[in-house]
């Protein structure tokens, strides 16, 4: 054994890692990774972990992390087990492997009849306070679960990022930014879970009137895939802020707005054709037709009398570009960290 154990470290040290990374990557490969696997201990999911959480180049964490991928359910058994045993201890992971533990559960599956309430569980003890990164696969990995308590998670990350900006942060530029960065993507993120919850936290949040949380009806563009019909107080509010932004006349001249506050109103009631959205949005392609926000509203009629089959809120953007508008269709793809 003595033997054998010395040279499954030296043989250890001369593997090829890119190799066993691509080999990773390619799931018609896993056979031949499985061969090295039975002969090398550290390649184990609980060994792997180990490493992980002893390793500080960024490479070598990617090529462990897909070696964990491929194992599938084993790996992701061992991550959650993992994560139990730190927070329950009271002695938490250190940030870089509390994300990478939290990011092996968000890429595998679980099993048909697991239960992901537990894990929801752990995965909301991340606290907004934390490192960013971390903050940021924690709030991908519940957005992506479609779950009533993922989502009351993310309402609770919203209204703690709300009253740090109001009450506080005491900080520099930079932690303004970066709060704001994290509040845009929180919002984002309860936009696309199609959760009824999660909607109404977006659209209430998107209509505060409140400069130190930055612009919120701009966060309110994700929501302009979605039918919000159900929600009728809701969307009157939405109206009534539209029709607060509209310029109003002063000695016959009308007087200069904000049109960025339009066109997001506009496009957040852009998947809501009820006769209430309807009858605004004509009024406004009538009255203001030689506005940008104008045609905007005439966009967003003619969008309605396209039938198109119901689909799920995903983190996909698709339209007509002039609708969104450029700035809009930029802004989303940065809050949900979209790439490619």
């Amino acid at each position: 054994p003595t033997s054998i154990k010395a040279a499954q470290v030296r043989s250890y040290e001369l593997l090829d890692q890119d190799r066993l990374k691509k080999l990773a990557e390619r799931p018609e490969k896993h056979e031949e990774l499985r061969r090295v696997w039975m002969f090398f201990p550290r390649f184990t999911p609980e060994g792997l972990l180990e490493d992980l959480s002893e390793e500080e180049q960024r490479d070598r964490r990617k090529g462990m992390l897909a070696l964990l991928e491929a194992h599938g359910e084993t790996a992701r058994i061992a991550c959650l087990e993992r994560l139990g045993e730190a927070i329950s201890g009271g002695t938490e992971a250190d940030a870089a492997l509390h994300r990478d533990l939290i990011h092996v559960l968000r890429v595998v599956p679980p099993a048909d009849d697991d239960t992901v309430e537990h894990e929801i569980g752990l995965v909301a003890t991340t606290s907004p306070q934390d490192e960013e990164d971390l903050v940021v696969e924690a709030i991908g990995y519940l957005g992506e679960r479609k779950h009533e308590k993922a989502v009351s998670a993310l309402i609770s990350y919203l209204l703690a990022y709300e009253d740090l900006l109001v009450n506080g942060l005491k900080g520099s530029a930079d932690q303004r930014r970066q709060a704001i960065a994290m509040l845009n993507r929180t919002v984002s993120t309860l936009s696309r879970t199609g959760i009824a919850e999660g909607t109404v936290a977006a659209l209430e949040h998107g209509l505060k009137d409140v400069p130190e949380l930055g612009d919120t009806t701009a966060r309110l563009v994700a929501l302009g895939t979605q039918d919000l019909s159900q929600y009728p107080e809701l969307v009157s509010r939405v109206l009534e802020s539209l029709r607060t932004a509209l310029p109003g006349k002063l000695m016959g001249r009308f007087v200069k707005t904000k049109e960025d506050r339009i066109l997001h109103l506009i496009t957040a009631l852009s998947g809501t054709p009820s006769r209430e959205v309807r009858s605004a949005l004509a009024d406004l392609a009538k009255r203001f037709s030689d506005k940008k926000f104008g045609a905007a509203a005439k966009k967003a009629l003619a969008g309605f009398d396209v039938a198109a089959p119901p689909r799920e809120p995903s983190a996909s953007l698709s339209g007509d570009l002039d609708l969104f508008g450029l700035p809009n269709v930029l802004q989303s793809l940065t809050v949900v960290g979209a790439n490619g």
